[in-house]
């Protein structure tokens, strides 16, 4: 047979034991509850500061993204502009070598030539005029021949008509570079 000791002591010291490992027990659950909610609550502030970062980044990506964008088209625009002016001082290079040109014909001309015409197409020009001596023409183009605005002109035939002027043409294509100076 087993002896079973039932003293009143031996239970109450029983339940102190049951006791003190129920509040141990109770108190291990609670700091462990207490370290898994702050754990959480570290977690879901980081997970906050990590989606606010986020949320900061894809707005200054699509800002940079804009940014660039509008870069590409003022530098694109700038390019234009630069082509645009750069063909304004061509033609103002051209307009300014053809007042030079016209000058220049105006003090080559000898006194006793008209001109009746001066037609310019593209790289062409020809001159149409007449005059009271053969010998004029011949001069007007020596002294065509100067500027190099064009290449060597190519005279016309000259021709006497029945009023005793000399009709003649003269013609020449613009100087290759001529214009292209910068």
């Amino acid at each position: 047979m087993i002896a079973v000791n039932l003293l009143d002591w031996r239970q109450q010291a029983c339940r102190r034991r049951l006791i003190r490992w129920l509040w141990l027990s109770i108190s291990l659950l609670l700091s462990l509850h207490l370290a898994l909610l702050f754990s959480w609550q570290t977690l879901a502030a980081n997970r906050q500061q990590w989606q606010t970062k986020l949320t900061l980044w894809q707005q200054a990506t699509e800002q940079a993204r804009e940014l660039t964008q509008r870069y590409d088209e003022v530098k694109s625009q700038q390019q234009r502009l630069h082509k645009q002016a750069e063909r304004r001082r061509d033609k103002r290079q051209q307009l300014d070598q053809w007042l030079v040109f016209m000058s220049q014909l105006e003090s080559h001309l000898p006194d006793d030539i008209w001109l009746s015409s001066l037609t310019q197409q593209q790289q062409t020009l020809s001159i149409d005029g007449i005059s009271q001596r053969a010998e004029a023409t011949r001069l007007l183009h020596s002294r065509l021949s100067q500027p190099r605005l064009f290449q060597a002109w190519r005279p016309g035939a000259v021709k006497k008509q029945a009023d005793g002027f000399y009709h003649f043409t003269l013609a020449a294509e613009r100087a290759e570079g001529a214009g292209n100076e910068k």
